[in-house]
């Protein structure tokens, strides 16, 4: 397995829940310290048709969303602790040569007569630090503004993926049940 070193790291960790599971995980909470990642790669087989729990942070807000990776390049999102959308569009690409995961989404909301979108990309690696500290793969990195030129001027905040042990239940991914 190749590795890269990268300067800019994460590793302070914080309880989270996985839906559909009361087992209780340590997952990275975004910090820098001064301790190195190491950027790993990982076979596009291996993520693909998964479940995730993916967290995001922007802002004072975090929510936590279940999402499926599909072999196609699409993306579903489940139930969220998060504002529910009317709709989303969402893809992931991943490079199996560089171990960079890309993940564009659109979330579609209408309040009252206002009907607006908000889309993000997020950019990040599979970080094999992280890894060691909950046992499962996980991905994090930054959160950017649509179009994504990835400068700090558009970065608006970080999120972490994380593989889910067991195919989550088939009910954390209808939203229309929120």
């Amino acid at each position: 397995m190749a590795a890269f070193i990268n300067a800019t790291h994460f590793a302070v960790v914080r309880p989270v829940r996985l839906f559909g599971n009361a087992a209780t995980l340590q997952a990275p909470k975004a910090y820098k310290t001064n301790r190195r990642t190491v950027k790993c790669m990982l076979a596009v087989d291996k993520i693909a048709n998964k479940s995730f729990q993916l967290e995001e942070d922007e802002d004072a807000v975090s929510t936590t969303s279940a999402i499926y990776l599909a072999e196609d390049g699409t993306l579903s999102i489940g139930k969220t602790d998060g504002p529910v959308p009317e709709k989303v569009d969402a893809t992931w690409n991943y490079s199996d040569t560089d171990g960079e995961l890309l993940v564009e989404i659109e979330r579609y909301y209408e309040e009252g007569n206002t009907k607006f979108s908000v889309k993000r990309v997020l950019r990040g690696h599979l970080d094999d630090s992280r890894k060691n500290l909950v046992d499962l793969p996980v991905f994090s990195g930054g959160m950017y503004r649509h179009p994504a030129d990835f400068s700090p001027n558009s970065e608006v905040g970080w999120f972490n993926m994380i593989l889910a042990t067991d195919d989550l239940p088939s009910d954390d991914f209808d939203i229309s049940a929120q």
